[in-house]
Parts: structure tokens; sequence; C-alpha cells
């Protein structure tokens, strides 16, 4: 997707400038061969060596999904007792790492996306269950685990599924060694008549795509999502609920999930995770080829109704095709703790510090490798001003940015924030983001938030609806900083800056997205 916006921007500059010959230096992968289909280019330093790599590391990641699923298996058979309750609502989850047993509380669960929704159904006399993928590879914070430790609290519940636990090895392994969609791609990616499909305003496109298509029948995603696909049939026949919910709206497994419950009395419903914008692809669908029925018959499985987030998050699910019945706007479970604050009004627009010194907190967001780059110009941004300015790393909870090569260059700069998020913001005079939604809370809780371009698409929902400092270059940032530690003053948002952000990103009401969402499941299926 980058790399296509890239060629887009070199062909229109080109033309601009009339010119005939480009000169590449370092290009990604595919970038010169569809610049030659349309001028004559000459390349520096081109990527060398890295396509067969490529396809054997996607083929032993494939082998190792295989590991994974088998050894998931074989302990769920030893320390898994599977339950037999019937359920009215079915959620997708992850064991262990998007629900687990909650630490605080005895015996209770804690689920990382749909929070309270799961207590909130329960009250108005539902029977929830959680349909889970077994994956003790994944929780963050932990070390690997023995997985008896992590299914033992399983074994006296009733409302956790596992779905490994609904397919036999032999499907596991059929399902991971076929390689049918490897075979049709090959006999057809060399033929002229496919490769013309990807002629473009007289570019071909083709040789982004050439190892993508290969690599990815290659990968597990395949055989994850028919074995998803299979899990979720049989896990719909055995407990027969009304409705499943996914959180993760078009993402391949949950459109598996969608595809598994075709034919079958289940309704299925997605909840928005997080916040979106244009620049994101999650939502970027074609309507025609997502709703309407196909010449082959084969419609893409979607959710029947989708909750979604704020008035954004309305636009992006209707323009990709939902009709308007389909799209519920009650805002996201997994933010229930944001609330539009009530002395909002009473914000003073500036707010003046004495104590001479500037706290950063620096919000990265997925994938680690991308935004590895904020948290290195943010370091080079206050070259000069280290005795005024304290710089704190706040990673996202699936992220390592301390293992991307050169952290430890900048980590004597950065304290690596363990806090609660409340906590850091209580700390923080200024929040500095590329496109994380920890700069939308802080908004919220009236922090000022500046954000640094990177040299990708824009995937900050919060400049969509909020006009923030935006910075491209170091130098730019180093500027704005140093008057920020001269001046001591920064400005916050105003009130209805921060209301505008709560009812375009949120939620447009008061009311609690767990709330509203089990209120709403409940008008559908009484």
């Amino acid at each position: 997707y980058t790399n296509i916006l890239a060629i887009l921007a070199i062909v229109r500059e080109a033309q601009a400038r009339g010119a005939e010959v480009l000169y590449l230096i370092r290009p990604p992968r595919g970038v010169a061969e569809v610049l030659r289909s349309r001028f004559r280019v000459s390349v520096e330093r081109p990527a060398r060596g890295l396509g067969l790599l490529s396809l054997m590391h996607r083929l032993l990641g494939r082998m190792r999904f295989l590991l994974r699923v088998c050894e998931a298996k074989l302990a769920s058979r030893y320390y898994y007792r599977r339950p037999h309750q019937k359920m009215d609502v079915a959620l997708q989850g992850f064991w262990d790492w998007s629900v687990f047993p909650d630490e605080a509380s005895f015996g209770q669960l804690r689920d990382r996306y749909f929070g309270k929704l799961p207590d909130e159904l329960r009250k108005r006399g539902k029977r929830v269950g959680h349909w889970c993928w077994y994956d003790s590879w994944n929780r963050p914070g932990r070390s690997r685990r023995h997985h008896k430790e992590v299914l033992t609290p399983l074994q006296t519940r009733e409302d956790v599924l596992i779905l490994q636990s609904l397919l036999t090895l032999r499907e596991v392994i059929a399902a991971v060694l076929d390689f049918r969609a490897l075979l049709v791609i090959l006999s057809i990616a060399w033929k002229r008549v496919f490769k013309d499909v990807f002629v473009r305003h007289g570019l071909n496109f083709y040789p982004l795509f050439r190892l993508p298509l290969v690599s990815g029948c290659m990968g597990s995603e395949m055989p994850q999502c028919r074995l998803f696909e299979r899990a979720a049939a049989r896990a719909q026949a055995e407990t027969r609920p009304q409705l499943m919910i996914c959180f993760l709206e078009h993402f391949p497994p949950s459109r598996a999930i969608y595809a598994g419950l075709q034919g079958g009395d289940t309704r299925s419903w997605a909840m928005q995770h997080a916040s979106y914008n244009l620049g994101k692809t999650f939502v970027a669908l074609h309507p025609y080829k997502e709703f309407a029925p196909q010449e082959d018959g084969q419609s893409v499985p979607h959710p029947d109704r989708v909750c979604v987030m704020g008035e954004l998050g309305e636009r992006l699910f209707r323009g990709c095709g939902y009709e308007q019945d389909q799209v519920l706007l009650t805002g996201s479970a997994r933010f229930d703790h944001v609330h539009l604050p009530k002395d909002g009004a009473k914000s003073p627009a500036t707010a003046t510090r004495n104590r001479g010194c500037v706290n950063v907190l620096i919000a990265t967001s997925l994938p680690a490798r991308t935004d590895f780059l904020l948290a290195e110009a943010s370091v080079a941004a206050c070259k000069g001003l280290e005795d005024r300015i304290s710089l704190r790393l706040r990673q996202h909870p699936f992220d390592q940015i301390e293992k991307q090569r050169g952290y430890s260059r900048i980590a004597p700069w950065l304290e690596m924030s363990c806090n609660t998020l409340e906590e850091d913001f209580a700390w923080a005079d200024l929040i500095l983001i590329s496109q994380s939604t920890v700069g939308e809370e802080a908004f919220l809780a009236g922090k000022p938030v500046w954000q640094l371009r990177l040299p990708h698409p824009d995937q900050s929902a919060l400049v969509e609806v909020a006009a923030i400092p935006r910075f491209y270059t170091v130098p730019e940032l180093h500027k704005a900083l140093n008057i920020l530690v001269s001046t001591d003053e920064t400005v916050q948002p105003s009130a209805r800056a921060i209301e505008d952000v709560y009812r375009g990103l949120f939620q447009t009401t008061n009311e609690r997205p767990s709330t509203a969402i089990a209120g709403a499941i409940c008008m559908e299926f009484r």
C-alpha cells in the first residue's frame, strides 16, 4: 500500500517536471520494475537476495504454526475439560491474551476487549461464553508457561470453549500441508493475461504483488483461517448461540468465523476494537465485492452488524458498504473507562509550569519497527535540551521496541514506562504520537498532543477530528520543543475540541458502551 502511494507520487511529480528518466536510490522491492513500465529508470543499490529468504521464512512460519496447533490440541486433551453449556451470546477470544484469569479477583475472567459486556449481558438474563483460540504464546509481559498452568483455570468453567479441542490432529495436519492455493498461483503467475490484470494508469503493478502472492500461499494464514472456520462451525453446533460477536472486525480470523456461521441460525456482529481513520485499510473495502452477489456465488464473509466507535467510525463503516441499520453507534466496550470530562468547560486554554522542565510522554503503536522511528526522532529532537526535557516511552502492550536494532543508542535518554495510563498522564506535560490511540485518550484528559508524521500513510484518527500540532522533520520538532521549554507554556485542548473528539472517535452519548451494546443485543434477541 505504501509503495503504491510512493509510485503514484513519483509519477505525478515526474509528469509535472516533464521527466523521462528516473534515478532511484535503494528503492523497495518491485518499485523500480513498476516504474520501468513507463519511464527509463536507473537504480543505485537495488534490493537484492531477500526474495528466497522471505519465502523460506514464510514456510518455516507455516511449520511453526503446525507445531503450535498440535501442541495446543494435545494440551487441551490433557489439561482442559470441554464445557457443554449452551450460550445465548458467544464472544470471540484468544486464551490467554485477550481473555485470561483476573489476578485481582479469584475465579473471575478479564476480557481485554469486551470488558464489562459479559457482565452487562448476564444482568439481562443472557448466557454468555467465549469461543477462544488457545494462544499462550502472545500474552504481553508473560514469559512462556507450561500448558497445565495456562489451562487449569478452565477446568471448572462452563463458559470458555477452546476451539482447538473441536479439531482433530488429522484435520490440523491436512490443513497445514494443503498447498493447492500455491499451485494455483504458480500455474498462472507467469502468464501474460494474469500480469495484465495489474495494469493501471499505464503502469504494471504486478512486480509489487508477485512475491506477496506466492509468500501468502506459503505462510500460515490460509490454514489458520480454514481451521478457524471449521472450529467455528462446530462451536456453533455445540453451543447454539443466537449471536456471535467478534472484536477483530474484518481481520482474517474473524472472517473465517463469519464463514463458519454461514447457513446456520447464529447471527454475527462485530465490535470496533480501536479507532480508525481514512488512512487505515481495515475498513477500506469494496462495497460491491463485499456485499453484492458474486458470479461464482462466493460472497465475502462479513458480520451482519457492526458496533462502531463515534461518528468517524460510523462514516467509515457506512462508506465501505454497510447499510444504515447495520451500523450501531454504541462505542466499544474496550473503552468503557473513557468519558467526557465533567469539568472540561472549566479547563484553562493554557497551563503554566514553574519547574523549568517539560515531561514528554512518547506513545508508540504497532508495528514496533515503524514507531521506533518516533522514539529515535524524539531523542534526536531533544539534542541540546536534555536538561530541560524528560522523555518517557509508553509502548503498545504487544510491542517490543527494545528489541529493535538501534534501541541501545537511544535507551540512555528514555525512561520505559511501567505505570498505568492515568499515572503517565498525570506525569506528562505533553504527549507525542505518530498514530497511537493513547493520544486520543490524552486529548480527552485535557493534555496537549503533538504528532510526528512518519514516512508512512497517516493512521492517526485524532488528526481527522481535531487540529493538533504536526511535525514532519526532526528540526521542526526541535524548534517547537525549544520554544516550549523557553516559554514554560502548553496549550491545552478547549472544551469544544474535547467534545468533538469524544463524539467523533468514541461515542455520541455518555452511556457506557458495554451498556449500549448489551441493550442493542437484548432489543434484537429478546
